[in-house]
């Protein structure tokens, strides 16, 4: 792609010829503009002062899908979309005001960005700059304008905003997480003695009435603790363990957990085959209690409460999914149930989907949401109200050993074998898998296992290695 400064030189050096002149090659140096303007990336374009166009560069083929021939024949108005085309001609007039006042400035180029449709009727950002060139008697006879494909640009400037977008919730994430973590222990004090009070009440009192606002007082101060907790666990920025376990078991010892709460609702296990991950087990578990708390929320006004609960391989991720015939969620909210703080529960619940009582931190989704990112995985969730929700969260398998395909590619690549090498790694199931790749055909190496720093040191000043492969988390902590 040429560079604007470069559009800008061809701007004015075809500009100090007239357009009639361009266009019929009078001699060498307006044949050698041609020359440039028929093979420049960009398209270089011409309109009489009526805006209908008199010449545009082969390069509109590449850029909207357009032969000059097809592109000639369209307005202005057919070329752009409504609002590109709005600002198009206010700037045009602009420049005729400009031209009627004899205004110095009506000579000077103007740039501005467009929306242009392409031929196979997709739309593009463009970067156009145009101005009014003047005839033999000094007065306006055509525009000129270059015209650039600027998609690129234009993807890169919203990933920088997105990222800036993303850093900025970063930077408040851990400020909320410095806040709650200073604040928690003390809160949580005030909470327990509150709660400690409210049970020993409880003990000494046989009034109903008295009975009845000792037991609101304690289980607001229970919602208040588990709301702290929460939040807590939304701000810290802790990256996940990996521990290697099966996800049915991690699944049942959660219903386990749970199963006060699941006395009156079917629970369904479908495909629910011994599948082993590698991942945070306080994570998963967090994350499954969350989502059969939701279900079990959503059940309770349901006449046949039903919770299905899956999980499976495909496409080498790890799936399971957990689907309830609750109340379901509103379409115009399913967008905002990541979202801090956002709950449908308690107050909220202007349509009286959940039974009284029930209440809601607003922090359950979005950490779920949160444990699923860190460890590179997908979540979705489908629902539709009156009649259930089902989330499907997708988990990428690690595998232990190298696959066939794996084995030979190594076999056909690497050049190095029977090494000695320093594996300094502090989470136990990662070690054992570097462990496994490495020792094992076709690399055959020799591999000692350092799970820190100073371990890591000591097995270095008595031993020599050919590679020491280190974890950079146990670096930094050391």
């Amino acid at each position: 792609m040429i560079s604007t400064g470069f559009n800008f030189i061809v701007l004015n050096a075809i500009t100090s010829f007239s357009v009639a002149a361009l266009l019929k090659g009078l001699n060498s140096n307006e044949k050698r503009y041609r020359l440039m303007a028929d093979n420049v990336a960009d398209v270089i374009w011409t309109t009489d002062m009526n805006l209908n166009f008199t010449y545009i560069s082969p390069s509109i083929l590449q850029v909207q899908g357009y032969t000059p021939q097809e592109f000639m024949k369209k307005s202005i108005e057919q070329t752009l979309l409504p609002e590109s085309f709005d600002m198009a001609i206010s700037l045009y007039k602009s420049k005729l005001k400009q031209v009627e006042a004899k205004d110095k400035a009506a000579w000077d180029p103007v740039s501005f960005e467009a929306e242009q449709y392409c031929k196979d009727g997709t739309i593009i950002w463009t970067s156009i700059h145009a101005r009014i060139i003047l005839g033999p008697d000094n007065t306006p006879e055509s525009i000129l304008g270059i015209t650039r494909d600027i998609c690129e640009q234009k993807k890169n400037e919203k990933e920088k905003i997105n990222a800036q977008i993303i850093a900025g919730e970063h930077k408040k994430l851990a400020l909320v997480g410095q806040i709650a973590g200073k604040m928690a222990h003390d809160f949580n004090n005030v909470l327990g003695i509150i709660m400690g009070h409210a049970e020993l009440a409880l003990i000494n009192t046989h009034d109903p009435e008295i009975r009845k606002t000792l037991d609101l007082i304690f289980n607001q101060t229970l919602r208040g603790k588990n709301l702290t907790k929460n939040l807590i666990t939304f701000a810290k920025s802790t990256e996940p363990r990996q521990e290697s376990f099966l996800i049915n078991e991690k699944i049942d010892f959660v219903i386990n957990l749970v199963k006060n709460d699941l006395d009156t609702i079917e629970v369904i296990k479908k495909d629910l085959v011994p599948l082993e991950i590698i991942a945070d087990p306080g994570m998963i578990e967090h994350a499954l209690v969350n989502l059969f708390q939701n279900s079990i929320h959503a059940l309770s006004l349901s006449q046949a409460p039903q919770i299905i609960i899956r999980a499976y391989a495909v496409n080498d991720n790890i799936v399971f999914e957990i689907q309830d015939n609750g109340c379901g969620i509103p379409e115009e909210h399913l967008d905002n149930i990541y979202e801090p703080s956002f709950t449908l529960k308690g107050s909220r619940d202007e349509k009286g989907a959940y039974e009284p009582g029930i209440k809601g931190t607003g922090y359950g989704m979005a950490n779920v949401k949160k444990y699923v990112e860190l460890h590179k995985g997908r979540i979705s969730v489908t629902s539709q109200a009156g009649h259930g929700t089902r989330v499907r969260i997708c988990l990428p398998i690690i595998r232990k050993q190298l696959t066939s395909k794996e084995e030979q590619k190594i076999r056909d690549t690497t050049r190095h074998y029977n090494k000695q090498i320093l594996l300094v790694e502090d989470e136990p199931a990662i070690a054992d898998i570097q462990f496994n790749v490495l020792t094992h055909p076709p690399c055959s190496h020799a591999v000692d296992v350092a799970s820190n720093g100073q371990a890591a040191i000591d097995l270095f000043e008595t031993n020599h290695y050919d590679l020491i492969s280190l974890d950079g988390s146990v670096a930094k902590n050391y």
